[in-house]
């Protein structure tokens, strides 16, 4: 009786396995998003202080549908773009890779949905990071990564 079980247990396992190595691949994108009811004042407000419970403060703020319009002449839904920084982490990644600073401040996208709804959409710093092949990197991005994640699941 305990072959039995043992083996089904085996097979199982190898069952699992199997199907687990066929189902696609996800490939990891660079950004992460999140869809919320409300407008994009109240998103905006809403993550600010998710962005400030995780240690972050914005250091820029754009509207691109203004600019684009003064600018162009062309309309377009509300679009606005965060710029988040974390000094700690700024300085840190600063230390290890001198032109980090294209990179900074971590951008968060707040934009009209269909409906009353808005999307918001947080930079991958873990993704990002990997295309500078600096190992030393890995370490911080992947803090922030998941701060942002954090930042996320709050709203």
């Amino acid at each position: 009786m305990k072959t039995i079980k043992f083996f089904t247990t085996i097979l199982l396992a190898a069952m699992a396995l199997t199907a687990a190595s066929q189902q696609p691949v996800q490939k990891e994108r660079y950004y992460f998003s999140k869809t919320m009811e409300g407008t994009v004042e109240q998103a905006t407000q809403r993550v600010k202080a998710a962005l400030q419970d995780q240690g972050f403060g914005i250091v820029t703020e754009i509207d691109m549908h203004k600019t684009l319009n003064e600018k162009l002449g062309k309309e377009m839904e509300t679009y606005r773009i965060l710029g988040a920084c974390n000094a700690k982490f700024a300085w840190e990644t600063l230390q290890k890779e001198e032109n980090i600073g294209v990179f900074l401040p971590c951008k968060v996208l707040i934009k009209e949905a269909e409906g009353d709804r808005v999307e918001v959409v947080a930079v991958n710093p873990s993704k990002l990071m990997k295309m500078l092949d600096n190992p030393e990197l890995e370490g911080v991005a992947d803090q922030v990564t998941r701060r942002f994640k954090d930042a996320l699941h709050q709203l």
